[in-house]
């Protein structure tokens, strides 16, 4: 887990670390702080995922959990965190049991 301030690069510094580890297709979570910054990322870096071969899918407020289960199934998965507990156990849950 890596936590880097606004402004420092945080979309590109992602990129080759996320390929690197989306290639063992064990899944890889990029979690951001709010889900404009979710969306933003996976269209800025989904074509460079996907000539990689890496399937990578993005989850915003209104998926149903199928399509939840579906972007966690992928390589790799973008998603954001809110400060409420029940989103936070969710994540937990999604890291330990993946």
């Amino acid at each position: 887990m890596v936590q880097m301030s606004t402004g420092s690069g945080k979309t590109l510094t992602l990129i080759l670390p996320t390929i690197a580890y989306g290639l063992t297709h064990k899944g890889v979570m990029v979690l951001t702080v709010n889900e404009y910054l979710s969306e933003r990322d996976w269209n800025e870096t989904k074509v460079i995922y996907d000539f990689f071969g890496l399937t990578n899918m993005y989850i915003n407020n209104n998926d149903s959990p199928q399509m939840q289960n579906q972007a966690f199934n992928c390589d790799i998965t973008l998603l954001h965190q809110l400060n409420t507990w029940v989103r936070l156990s969710e994540f937990e849950f999604s890291v330990r049991y993946w």
